[in-house]
């Protein structure tokens, strides 16, 4: 190359010997360091943390002494409010699979509240007009709530707050359902 050439050609000729074709725009990479906003920190590690303490299923949960608390404790809320029997299946039965669910409440620092295990069923294996005729729950809509206490801040009304534990256990199934017994209980 001579040094009377264009710059334009100069530019063709580096394509043309990177193997880049000519045209074609190479982006160009950043080597400078990225790092989340500090403000950001805190809830990166809490994440974190939430992921080690939470198990993904039992097989996870049976070996740490505070989980296997809260599962006993599920399982003794259910079997004290006599939700269920425990029966051979039927042969033209088939039962809806059950696992557990754990989660752990934080407090506001980020330090472990308590431990929460519920047992679920798989509902999704039902099927509508041959298990199950249709799905309800009872749940408070957030403009009803917002309508007592607006009642209660103009009358004056004193507002109490209660959380029932295991409140869908208090409702009424007209048909049989047949759920497997849950790991780690025999």
């Amino acid at each position: 190359m001579s040094d009377t050439t264009s710059d334009d050609e100069t530019i063709e000729d580096r394509r043309i010997m990177d193997g880049t074709p000519i045209g074609t725009v190479v982006p160009r990479r950043s080597s400078r360091q990225t790092h989340p906003p500090v403000k950001f920190r805190d809830y990166a590690l809490m994440t974190s943390i939430m992921n080690v303490i939470e198990p993904l299923n039992y097989e996870q949960a049976k070996y740490k002494e505070e989980w296997v608390t809260v599962m006993n404790e599920e399982y003794n809320s259910i079997m004290r409010k006599k939700t269920r029997d425990l029966v051979e299946l039927p042969k033209d039965k088939v039962p809806i699979g059950s696992k557990w669910l754990f989660k752990s409440k934080l407090k506001a620092d980020g330090s472990i509240d308590k431990f929460k295990a519920r047992l679920v069923a798989k509902g999704y294996s039902q099927q509508e007009g041959i298990d199950f005729e249709e799905t309800y729950a009872v749940v408070a809509k957030l403009n009803t709530i917002r309508l007592l206490v607006a009642l209660a801040t103009k009358h004056n009304w004193r507002i109490h707050q209660l959380d029932v534990k295991s409140a869908f256990l208090n409702g009424d199934l007209k048909e049989e359902v047949y759920l497997v017994h849950p790991e780690g209980f025999v």
